[in-house]
């Protein structure tokens, strides 16, 4: 199907599209004619793609993130002073709330802790009692 009409529409597409926290801003629109039906599976797709998805993973680690968990930093050998080469990065502005997955594990960790103190705390309470109650009176 030909493109070479006066009412001709194009179709812009995100295939993962998260209506939550995807936004969309459209630049730079190039249109191109005679692509070879196989484009997307070329080596050299493969590799911008591959290219703009770290770049991306980058500037979600760089923000923190919650689509960049401490996983992503270690398989990416995460480096902070690779942040300040993406445009209009301001170390200050970077959000550094703590995500769901550390607050899930800081709350387990607190629970686990509580959980034991708690268990020390009565096992020395009623130890004192029993004593108590075993002890003869005068």
């Amino acid at each position: 199907v030909e493109g070479w009409t006066n009412s001709t529409r194009f179709r812009f597409r995100q295939p993962s599209f998260d209506p939550l926290r995807d936004h969309w801003a459209i630049d730079d629109v190039r249109i191109f004619s005679r692509y070879r039906p196989d484009w997307d599976e070329s080596e050299e797709y493969r590799k911008r793609r591959e290219n703009q998805n770290s770049i991306v993973k980058l500037a979600q680690c760089c923000y923190n993130s919650d689509q960049c968990t401490i996983f992503d930093k270690v398989n990416t050998n995460f480096d902070e002073k690779k942040c300040n080469a993406l445009p209009g990065f301001d170390k200050n502005e970077r959000n550094l709330r703590l995500k769901s997955s550390e607050l899930f594990i800081f709350f387990s960790f607190l629970s686990a802790i509580s959980k034991v103190l708690y268990h020390r705390v009565s096992q020395i309470f009623t130890r004192r009692v029993i004593h108590q109650k075993e002890a003869p009176l005068p």
